[in-house]
């Protein structure tokens, strides 16, 4: 029964999150979250009813969410408001700060989620408003409020922080890349970085992961997701090379970024399964993209910039690599735009939503109640999915050539 009532909160979050109102605000989403609470309480299960209650309290505390910003648009310090994914992040971290903060009353939770919101919101807002409209006007489409990088920061939400260290990360390799130049292209790229959390959340091939397996299927499932994960940035950087070669910048700089992110994610990852983060994340509380993730971080951006290498001896023309790093998108550009056209196969469940994001804390359930689930999280033949990150990186570049693309030497800086 519960998987159907996370399939119901996942599409009632997307459909919210991307042209409708939120929970609680139109007539659809009030059905479907009758639907949840009706399915919940034929729940017999003990697991199946905790499942149930937890999807019940996130439906109707992002339904309280929203309608208390649809409230507030009335008021013009919030007129330019407007409910995207990083909305759903921000409420998520909230939400699942700690493990027991889900089970404060929805009310004070509600209320807490609101006036955090609205005091990053206005504090944010003032400081967007500060840049000249000059410099506002020279530059593409401004992000949405809280997808802001002093917002994310303000709030320390570890899901957001994560989105931002993607695009951090790719900046710190596209400067040692260019010898300590910032270039104009960068901030397309970083923008890049972020979208495959946006759009593929649930692709694992973006992520550096394993499908879920049956015990007896480890091995023959690990290397079937090696594969997936070598073919897919090969095929990334394939893209980018024949977007450049066209012409195409904006949607190179877009891949480019989308590379990097799974460059990323694969040295912060290392192939292990989706429930096997969730379980290090919400029941170990080791904090993979955080504090305790330093080293990582580090070897992330080492592989970072190998991944900007191999993309730049793809190209092996210095004068098109110079022309692509001098570009910027004009006035008034739509970033945006460029992402949905890369990512326009994405089914609507893919999109990164408290529906996704509630699912993936949810996974993680059967390592608080079983001493032999948690066996998964540790090391050993049936502990965590360790990849050898060096030979990977190789057998993308062996793909890569094998299709017909020649990486030039370069030198490791210009």
């Amino acid at each position: 029964m519960w998987r159907a009532s996370l399939c119901l909160l996942a599409v009632t979050s997307v459909s919210a999150c991307h042209g409708r109102n939120a929970p609680g605000g139109g007539a659809a989403a009030d059905a479907q979250a009758v639907a949840i609470r009706a399915d919940a309480g034929a729940a017999s299960d003990p697991a199946a009813q905790e499942r149930a209650a937890i999807i019940n309290k996130v439906v109707a505390l992002f339904g309280c969410f929203e309608r208390g910003m649809r409230d507030s648009r009335s008021e013009p310090r919030f007129a330019s408001y407007r409910r995207t994914s990083f909305t759903d992040v921000f409420v998520f971290d909230h939400l699942f700060a700690d493990r027991n903060r889900i089970e404060d009353p929805e009310a004070a939770l509600c209320e807490a989620a609101l006036g955090q919101y609205r005091k990053l919101f206005l504090a944010t807002s003032a400081k967007t408003a500060r840049t000249t409209p000059a410099r506002r006007a020279q530059g593409p489409q401004p992000r949405s409020i809280d997808a802001e990088p002093e917002f994310i920061r303000a709030a320390g939400g570890r899901t957001a922080l994560h989105l931002l260290e993607h695009a951090e990360i790719t900046r710190a390799a596209l400067v040692e890349l260019s010898g300590g130049r910032v270039r104009p292209v960068f901030d397309t790229v970083t923008f890049g970085a972020e979208q495959s959390d946006l759009y593929r959340w649930t692709d694992l091939r973006y992520h550096g992961q394993t499908e879920e397996f049956e015990p007896h299927l480890r091995e023959s499932e690990t290397a079937t997701a090696k594969e997936a994960f070598v073919g897919f940035v090969a095929g990334v950087l394939n893209d980018f090379n024949e977007q450049l070669r066209e012409g195409s910048f904006d949607r190179a700089a877009v891949s480019l970024g989308i590379a990097c992110h799974a460059a990323q994610d694969v040295v912060f990852h290392h192939g292990m399964t989706r429930r096997q983060l969730a379980g290090l994340r919400f029941w170990a509380n080791d904090d993979l993209y955080g504090s305790k993730g330093a080293a990582a971080q580090k070897e992330a951006a080492r592989w970072t910039t190998e991944i900007l290498g191999i993309a730049r001896a793809a190209i092996g023309d210095k004068a098109l690599w110079n022309r692509f790093m001098a570009w910027a998108p004009p006035p008034g550009f739509d970033l945006d735009a460029v992402a949905r056209t890369i990512f326009r196969d994405a089914p609507l469940g893919q999109r990164l939503s408290y529906g996704a994001l509630t699912t993936h804390w949810l996974s993680q359930l059967p390592y608080r109640r079983s001493p032999e689930a948690r066996q998964e999280l540790g090391e050993g033949p049936l502990g965590l999915i360790r990849w050898d990150v060096p030979s990977l990186f190789e057998r993308i570049r062996r793909t890569v050539e094998n299709g017909g693309i020649t990486l030039q030497r370069q030198p490791t800086r210009r």
